[in-house]
């Protein structure tokens, strides 16, 4: 049983340490940017012919835009205005591309501005993606890596904990460190509820 155990802990580690290494380091790039950084290449502008149901609301009107022209990503609600002329701005943004959009709600044209933003920006985005992308169909496939990842570290922790008790010579000493650490843990996450 024990040598079932290291070898699911193992392999689980193996499997999963890519997935930790890009959480970590992103993490990293949060409190360092200049270990992620940003790029902004040279904008591709192109255009195309969209109809949109008129009295659409926004953010309704920059989805549609973003299904017919078969973009992916989110509409950025806070980039969205119009102008006297009732042109309607917004961005699109996905991991490692931002696309900038105007609709001339008049001509039905839109006009896009599609630029790359750099590996540091898809790291980055990979870091609490839980859900796939609009429009992207493989980009769910890293909610399933996400889910499996979690419960094998669950596993990890547990198997790793029992592994080492029942490895010890001295498992008083063992379970006094882990009793330990739970605590140190438990107390830092309760202090930062309480001061948050």
């Amino acid at each position: 049983m024990r040598r079932i155990l290291l070898k699911a802990h193992l392999y689980g580690g193996l499997v999963t340490c890519w997935y930790l290494l890009v959480y970590g380091w992103s993490s990293l790039g949060f409190n360092h940017p200049w270990l992620l950084p940003s790029e902004e290449g040279n904008p591709i502008v192109w255009e195309s012919q969209v109809k949109v149901a008129s009295g659409s609301e926004d953010l309704q009107a920059a989805a549609e835009i973003r299904n017919r022209l078969g973009l992916i990503g989110w509409p950025v609600p806070w980039t969205m205005a119009r102008d006297a002329e009732n042109v309607l701005f917004f961005e699109i943004a996905r991991p490692g591309k931002q696309y900038r959009v105007r609709y001339f709600e008049s001509s039905q044209r839109v006009s896009v501005s599609e630029n790359s933003t750099g590996l540091g920006s898809v790291i980055r985005s990979l870091h609490g993606m839980g859900h796939g992308i609009p429009n992207s169909s493989w980009m769910s496939s890293w909610a399933v890596y996400t889910e499996i990842t979690t419960w094998v570290m669950l596993f990890a922790i547990g198997s790793g904990v029992y592994l080492w008790l029942k490895r010890s010579e001295r498992p008083l000493m063992a379970v006094t460190w882990t009793i330990m650490a739970v605590i140190v843990s438990t107390s830092l996450m309760i202090y930062a509820m309480r001061i948050g």
